[in-house]
């Protein structure tokens, strides 16, 4: 079943990454769990296999849609850390045992 889950846009600490992470990701049912991460520098975008996009609004105003990768990253690039900003993330909210969840690079 697909739908939209409530998300933050984080830094990692120390760095330039940029994450959207789940408040509660549908599939594992934890927190924090990372749709998406892009690093600035090398242009890199890893995306949650079940995700589909992301949606930025801010107040009640829709700014952005992202169905791919590199659309999601540039808005997040651009996107101000204010706190009237909105993000989710269009999930498959599904499990598979071959699938790993998240989007960080786990090679």
């Amino acid at each position: 079943m697909a739908g939209y889950v409530k998300a933050d846009r984080q830094r990692v600490p120390g760095s330039t990454v940029l994450q959207v992470v789940a408040r509660d990701c549908p599939v594992t049912h934890r927190y924090a769990e990372v749709c998406q991460q892009y690093d600035p520098h090398t242009g890199q975008v890893l995306w949650c296999p079940f995700m589909y996009g992301l949606r930025i609004t801010r107040q009640i105003w829709h700014r952005y849609e992202a169905r791919t990768p590199e659309q999601a990253a540039g808005f997040c690039a651009t996107a101000d850390d204010s706190p009237e900003e909105t993000y989710r993330v269009m999930c498959l909210r599904q499990s598979s045992t071959d699938t790993e969840v998240g989007a960080i690079d786990r090679r």
